[in-house]
């Protein structure tokens, strides 16, 4: 009887330490703070939107650059339009990929 006590102590135990783990890495992933500084449109790689309606605090546009993430205010207007820089670039990537496919067809 003991035994079997124990055991479903340690499988709570266990389970409650996977669960805490898993809440915190989600956390972690969330910007805290806004940068200073503005980023040129064109070292933006890709960019994805932080809502407060996860476990995040604040909302936030986060721009890919170089292999490293940068957290920027959507409400400021240096980041919409990086937004809108970087939507018209691949909107220009596509269409000249596009052309360039017509074109191979072709010949």
């Amino acid at each position: 009887m003991e035994s079997n006590k124990a055991r479903l102590f340690a499988a709570l135990c266990a389970f409650l330490i996977v669960c805490s783990f898993v809440c915190s890495s989600d956390s972690a992933s969330c910007c805290t703070r806004y940068t200073k500084k503005k980023l040129p449109c064109l070292l933006v790689k890709n960019y994805s939107i932080q809502t407060i309606h996860g476990s995040c605090d604040i909302n936030a546009i986060i721009f890919h650059v170089n292999g490293r993430f940068v957290c920027a205010d959507p409400t400021k207007a240096w980041t919409k339009r990086a937004v809108t820089c970087h939507i018209l670039l691949l909107v220009k990537e596509t269409e000249t990929e596009e052309a360039r496919s017509r074109e191979n067809n072709r010949l």
